[in-house]
């Protein structure tokens, strides 16, 4: 659970809900002090896919993707282990 001030939330709300759309909660704090919450509402209609899928993005962004070929290296690699 991450804190953010709440005059920083101001300025990167639409980043914070996209984080709370994929899973996350943030506690907002005013001069250090917590004042209030904001997580996910699980009635979303997002299933658990969807969810995993979109927390995976937010981790992702602004990392170079991996090609297929990458990606059946790494999983030949994982099964030598």
């Amino acid at each position: 659970m991450e804190r953010v001030d709440a005059h920083e939330a101001r300025k990167r709300f639409d980043e914070l809900l996209q984080r709370v759309q994929a899973g996350e909660t943030f506690v907002f704090t005013l001069d250090g002090d917590p004042i209030a919450r904001l997580n996910p509402c699980r009635s979303s209609g997002l299933t658990a896919r969807t969810e995993a899928i979109a927390r995976i993005r937010v981790r992702r962004k602004g990392k170079p993707s991996l090609s297929a070929d990458e990606i059946r290296r790494m999983i030949a690699e994982g099964r030598k282990r």
